[in-house]
Formats: C-alpha cells, sequence, structure tokens
C-alpha cells in the first residue's frame, strides 16, 4: 500500500503521515483500528503510552477492523502481519512552537 502507517495497528493505507514533522496529529482516523492522530494520543506528551493502550485494546478485542463504512479492509488482509509492521515504527516527539501562548494565559500587561 503507502508510506503513511498507522503506529498502532500498522495499517499502511493513511492519507497522510500520522503526525508532521513538529509531531502534531494529522487528525486522520485510521480505518483500521478508529485511532485518531490529534485527538487520541492527547496529551501529546504520553503518546507513546496512548498508543501502546490502544493497540493492546485492539489486539484484545480481535484486531477487528473498525470502520467498515467508509473504507474496508484491503483484499487477503491479514490483520496479525500489519501488526507486524508496528515493530518498526517511531511516533516523533511533540515539539511545541517556542513563544506560543495558550488561549488561557493573560498577556504581559494585562
Amino acid at each position: 500500500m503507502g508510506e503513511n502507517i498507522c503506529p498502532v495497528c500498522g495499517y499502511d493505507g493513511l492519507f497522510a503521515p500520522p503526525f508532521n514533522e513538529r509531531g502534531i496529529g494529522s487528525d486522520e482516523l485510521c480505518p483500521c483500528c478508529a485511532f485518531q492522530f490529534g485527538l487520541d494520543d492527547f496529551p501529546y506528551e504520553g503518546r507513546e503510552r496512548l498508543i501502546s493502550e490502544w493497540r493492546e485494546r485492539w489486539v484484545a478485542g480481535g484486531c477487528v477492523w473498525k470502520l467498515t463504512g467508509c473504507r474496508r479492509p484491503p483484499e487477503g488482509w491479514d490483520p496479525q502481519a500489519q501488526l507486524a509492521r508496528t515493530w518498526g515504527v517511531t511516533v516523533p516527539p511533540y515539539r511545541p512552537i517556542l513563544g506560543a501562548r495558550r488561549g488561557d494565559q493573560p498577556t504581559p500587561g494585562e
């Protein structure tokens, strides 16, 4: 399939890379395990743990293809072979923009 691999389940047909160069999630929903990058990995500092926990739940649930209504599994889909691809996938660290302010922080002089 492609080079955009889900770090949770190993599905390699994502439309975009799951994370950009700053570690921000793409907001794409993996059709296989239903993990949404940028949402289900929040807070970003604990991302590896959250991805690992999601993977464990997906495996414990029988490695079921989640989004059957929008995208079907590829022909000859093998969830165990797909899952093996996660071993080589790395999750980039989250790197916030330096100097960025959150909306709930007052600006100096307020």
